[in-house]
């Protein structure tokens, strides 16, 4: 196999499965590998390369087919291109990286691959921008037909979603941002808390937009751009599907916190506020502290810190509980998160 076709292979593999990481040293021309590339090294070249071909050679009938058509496709691209300049790969080439790695959820790669070519902001801005488009459509606006106007919303959640993902895919630690919402905090959380005390809707929801997207030039977008409070609620329960990682996924969290509800009403002993706890997050901690929960349950369902808050029982103990409105209702509920 020539350095050229060596090249092809490994450009079809970054894009098959959507990984910057494949093709890293030849962003910088003080590599190995860069240069190897640029002074024809075929021993270099075909070492580097034989890291990735035990993966290769395991991919089933059906993604071997797949690869093979990536790699027809690529090759038609670039191999004239490249065949006199192996290196550095074109920005064509980046920019396609970039968006199958969006497609695959892999947004650190996604992130990687435009700013090697120093377009990060023009990546992420296309997805703001694409969401801004669907908030400000008629099928969002209007709300003609319920089943467009969901699919709308989610349409736009999504392209928010990728954007804030891109830009940071790094920064969004719910495991300690639950506990500075919580503790830390303390203007944030007390801020909160009495929009929920006063039963201000819009101010919750935005807070739950701020509290996910984590970037306050992309979420002042986005609530700029919500019409009205349909659409704010579904905007939140769209987010925070995707921060769940799935609808199954979300959907069961909805129905764990309307059991630890129904159980909250009429909860009076230790052992059952630890029940509470255990059917929130859908398993026990070592430990059964409050944090632990908090912690995990936010890792599992982000939009989790923004629903629950801690009681203090009779033993002095703090638990983990949902958090109910002046009215008994649950926030959830009040926020119509729990419908599907």
């Amino acid at each position: 196999m020539s350095i050229l076709d060596i090249e092809l292979n490994l450009m079809a593999a970054a894009h098959f499965w959507g990984d910057y990481s494949v093709l890293h040293p030849l962003t910088s021309k003080n590599s190995s590998l860069y240069n190897a590339f640029q002074s024809q090294d075929v021993h270099v070249v075909r070492r580097y390369a034989h890291r990735f071909d035990r993966e290769l050679s395991g991919l089933g009938d059906d993604q071997n087919r797949q690869f093979a058509e990536i790699l027809d496709t690529i090759a038609e691209k670039y191999r004239n291109a490249l065949s006199g300049q192996p290196v550095p790969l074109p920005e064509s080439y980046w920019e396609e990286l970039a968006h199958r790695a969006v497609e695959m959820g892999n947004f650190t790669s996604a992130h990687s691959a435009w700013n090697a070519i120093q377009k990060l902001d023009k990546g992420v801005n296309h997805f703001i921008v694409k969401g801004s488009e669907v908030l400000q459509s008629a099928a969002v606006r209007d709300e003609a037909d319920h089943d467009d106007f969901v699919s709308a919303v989610a349409g736009a959640a999504n392209s928010f979603y990728i954007a804030t993902r891109v830009k940071n895919p790094l920064q969004h630690q719910f495991q300690y941002k639950c506990e500075a919402f919580h503790g830390s905090n303390h203007d944030i959380m007390r801020k909160y808390f009495k929009y929920i005390e006063a039963g201000l809707q819009k101010e919750i929801i935005e807070t739950g937009i701020e509290y996910l997207i984590d970037d306050s030039t992309i979420s002042t977008r986005i609530t700029g751009l919500l019409p009205n409070a349909k659409a704010r609620r579904e905007f939140l329960k769209q987010l925070a599907i995707l921060f769940s990682r799935s609808p199954e996924r979300y959907a069961a969290f909805i129905d764990s916190y309307q059991k630890a509800v129904q159980l909250l009403n009429n909860a009076k002993t230790e052992d059952e506020y630890k029940q509470i706890q255990r059917i929130l997050l859908g398993r026990y901690t070592a430990e059964n502290e409050y944090y632990q929960y908090l912690r995990e349950l936010a890792v599992d369902h982000p939009v989790s810190t923004l629903l629950v808050h801690t009681l203090m029982i009779p033993d002095n103990k703090l638990y983990l509980v949902p958090i109910l409105m002046k009215s008994g209702q649950p926030l959830a509920e009040y926020l119509e998160l729990n419908r599907m």
